[in-house]
């Protein structure tokens, strides 16, 4: 449910920015914490808390705080039938410029990419502005430049890329809800949490 003081500020009319995630859990949730945690240490990258880990599902703009519960409403009305979703990571993937970012490539998702398109298709249909995600590649960031505490240079990210290429990164998982989180971090502020709870 939608708290009260996790609405916009009532007299806000900026344009915000919202994602909506999936969480990963067992074993890729495991594994993915060790990576983020080894890397950042030995790189000295991040200052705990770290940025949570999690899967891109949306990414859209509200104006007012009107289209944010209309979003929100939008959302759980698809959500509330769908069943958990299972993933599978099947290796590194490393995005260079302008942004360095280590990630784990999330196999492509029949199930999931339904989900986002019927959202986004839903968001846009109502007026809300939502980012296409028909070509977005499914992934989980363990390290983003955006976020550490100095530059990381070239040859410290390619180090990392080839750490990564010699670690078994095969891992499957379910998610089991998604969350609306601000885009301010940190701390990580959630905004509202969609149970998948529909059975097959």
């Amino acid at each position: 449910m939608l708290e009260r003081d996790c609405v916009p500020n009532e007299n806000a009319q900026n344009t915000n920015t919202f994602y909506l995630v999936g969480l990963p859990t067992g074993r890729v949730l495991q594994l993915a914490t060790r990576l983020q945690h080894r890397i950042a240490h030995e790189q000295e990258l991040y200052d705990p808390p770290y940025p949570s880990l999690h899967i891109t599902v949306s990414v859209f703009s509200t104006h007012h705080n009107d289209e944010f519960r209309r979003a929100n409403r939008l959302i759980e009305c698809i959500t509330q039938n769908v069943p958990p979703i299972e993933i599978q990571v099947t290796g590194a993937q490393c995005f260079h410029e302008p942004k360095r970012s280590l990630n784990l490539a999330v196999e492509e998702n029949r199930e999931l990419r339904k989900l986002a398109g019927e959202i986004n298709d839903a968001l846009n249909h109502h007026s809300i502005e939502a980012e296409d995600m028909s070509t977005w590649d499914f992934h989980i960031t363990l390290i983003n430049s955006r976020y550490t505490k100095r530059e990381w240079c070239r040859s410290e990210f390619e180090a990392a890329c080839r750490l990564m290429e010699q670690e078994n990164l095969y891992a499957t998982c379910h998610i089991h809800h998604l969350e609306l989180w601000s885009p301010e971090f940190p701390p990580l502020k959630v905004l509202n949490t969609f149970p998948l709870q529909g059975r097959r």
